[in-house]
C-alpha cells in the first residue's frame, strides 16, 4: 500500500481537567498533529518496521510504502488511518494494490494432534469480511451501473431466455442465466442497506426495476418472432414446460428456498472473490427467464383475445334421465397439447395466460427480496455494516479498537467524518 500523506488538523485533547466530559467546550483551540506522526503510531502498533518512506520531488509530501499480507490487519490499518483523516484530505490519499503472486517464507508450528484455540479463532474469523469494504463497495458500485455494456448483456441474455423457453430448451434457459447481469443491481441494492447508502441503494432498484421492465417487453415484443419459432418447430406442448412450471404456485416453495440459500452464498461468494461460486449463483436464482417469461405469456394472453377462437359445439344426451346437453369447446391453432393450470375452461385462455405470467413475474419478485433479506443478515452476522459514513464512499468504521482506544484514552477526537479514496 503506497500513501501519500500532508498535515490534517484533528482534536488533541487534554483530558487533565476532565475534558472528556459532555461538558467540553467544543470550541476549544485545536493543536496540528502532523500525519507522519500518526502514521509512525499506526505502524508501530500494527508492528510494522518494514516500511519505507520517502519525499516527494516538490518537497511536499511523504510516501510510504509497506507490505501487509493479512487481508484483516490491512483492513484495520485503513480503518485507523482514516480515523485521523488520512486520504480525506485534497493532498494525501491511499492506494491499495493487491499482488497477483505472493512469495514469501512462512514460519510453520509445530503440528499436534489436538486443534489449537488459536485454529478455532481463525476458522470462526473467516465470517469476517476477507475484503476491504471501501473495496467491495467501489467494484459492486461500478458493476451495477446501467451502462452499454449492461444493456448489450441484458438484451442478448433476454432473447435467448425468451428462444429457449418456446423452444423447451432447458441447456439453453441455462445459457442465458450465465449471459444474464441482473445480479449486479441487486447486490447494489443489498450492499447500499448494509452499508447505509441510500445512492447506491436507489440506483439498485432503479436498475433492478428498468432492467425487470426491459426483459417483459422483450417478451412482449421479440416474443413474436419467438412464437413463429415455436409454431415452425411444431414445438409439442405449447405453451412449453419451461413456461408453464415457472408460473405455477405449488413451484415457489422450492424457488424460495432456492433463492434463499443463494442469497446465503451470494454475499459469501462476493466478499471472498469466489468466482464459481457466483456463476453457480446466477444459475440457480433463476432471475432472467422468468420476468421474460411474464412478457411472453402476456403476449399470448393478448393473442388469444385478438385472434378470437374456435368454437365448437358437442350435444350429448342421456338416455336414462333423458336430459339433453349442449357442450363447448374453444380451440386455438397455435396451443398444442396445453394442459391448463387455473382456469378450467379452454375458452378463458386469455385470463389462463395472464395468470401465470403474473404468477412469474411474482416468482421474481419473491427470488428479488429474499435474496435481499438473506443477503442481508449474512452481511450483518460479517460485521459488514459501518456505523458512520460520508455521502460519496461508504466504509466499516473501526468498530473494536476505535471503541476501545476512545474509552481508554479519548486523546484524539476527529473533526470530520472521514472516509477513504481508493484509485
Amino acid at each position: 500500500m503506497a500513501c501519500l500523506i500532508r498535515t490534517v488538523f484533528p482534536r488533541k485533547v487534554d483530558d487533565s481537567n476532565g475534558l472528556c466530559s459532555p461538558n467540553v467546550d467544543a470550541n476549544m483551540p485545536l493543536e496540528e498533529i502532523p500525519m507522519e506522526e500518526s502514521v509512525r503510531n499506526i505502524l508501530t502498533e500494527e508492528q510494522i518496521y518494514d516500511d519505507e518512506w520517502s519525499i516527494s520531488r516538490n518537497k511536499l509530501y511523504f510516501i510510504v510504502q509497506f507490505s501487509v499480507s493479512d487481508s484483516n490487519k490491512m483492513e484495520r490499518i485503513l480503518d485507523r488511518l482514516a480515523y485521523f483523516n488520512i486520504g480525506k484530505t485534497l493532498d494525501s490519499s491511499i492506494m491499495v494494490t493487491e499482488p497477483t503472486i505472493n512469495v514469501q517464507k512462512r514460519n510453520k508450528g509445530e503440528k499436534s494432534g489436538v486443534i489449537s484455540y488459536s485454529a478455532i479463532q481463525n476458522f470462526i474469523g473467516t465470517l469476517k469480511s476477507r475484503l476491504c469494504v471501501a473495496q467491495v463497495y467501489n467494484e459492486i458500485n461500478q458493476r451495477g451501473s446501467f451502462d452499454m455494456n449492461y444493456l448489450c448483456f441484458l438484451l442478448c441474455a433476454a432473447i435467448v431466455a425468451n428462444i429457449a423457453l418456446v423452444t423447451n430448451s432447458a441447456g439453453v434457459v441455462f445459457a442465458s442465466m450465465l449471459l444474464s447481469p441482473l445480479m449486479d443491481p441487486i447486490m447494489c441494492i443489498l450492499f447500499g442497506l448494509n452499508l447505509r447508502d441510500r445512492n447506491m441503494t436507489t440506483k439498485g432498484i432503479r436498475n433492478t426495476s428498468i432492467s425487470l421492465i426491459i426483459c417483459v417487453m422483450i417478451g412482449l415484443t421479440f416474443g413474436y418472432v419467438a412464437h413463429a419459432i415455436s409454431a415452425f418447430q411444431d414445438v409439442t406442448p405449447y405453451p412449453t414446460s419451461e413456461m408453464v412450471q415457472r408460473g405455477e404456485l405449488r413451484s415457489f416453495i422450492g424457488s424460495m428456498l432456492v433463492a434463499a440459500f443463494s442469497g446465503v452464498s451470494v454475499s459469501f461468494a462476493i466478499l471472498s472473490k469466489r468466482l464459481s461460486a457466483l456463476i453457480g449463483n446466477a444459475i440457480s436464482l433463476s432471475l432472467l427467464p422468468p420476468a421474460v417469461n411474464c412478457g411472453h405469456l402476456l403476449l399470448l394472453s393478448l393473442l388469444a383475445i385478438s385472434t378470437g377462437e374456435k368454437r365448437e359445439y358437442e350435444t350429448t344426451t342421456d338416455v336414462e334421465s333423458n336430459v339433453t346437453a349442449t357442450l363447448h369447446y374453444c380451440t386455438y391453432p397455435w396451443i398444442r397439447q396445453y394442459e391448463f393450470i387455473y382456469m378450467r375452461n379452454h375458452c378463458n385462455a386469455p385470463l389462463e395466460f395472464l395468470y401465470v405470467g403474473l404468477s412469474s413475474f411474482c416468482l421474481v419478485t419473491m427470488n428479488i427480496m429474499l435474496i435481499l433479506v438473506t443477503g442481508y443478515t449474512v452481511n450483518k452476522i460479517k460485521n459488514l455494516v459501518p456505523l458512520s459514513f460520508t455521502n460519496e464512499i461508504t466504509r466499516r468504521f473501526y468498530q473494536k479498537d476505535l471503541r476501545a482506544r476512545f474509552k481508554a484514552t479519548c486523546e484524539f477526537q476527529p473533526v470530520f467524518t472521514f472516509d477513504l479514496f481508493f484509485f
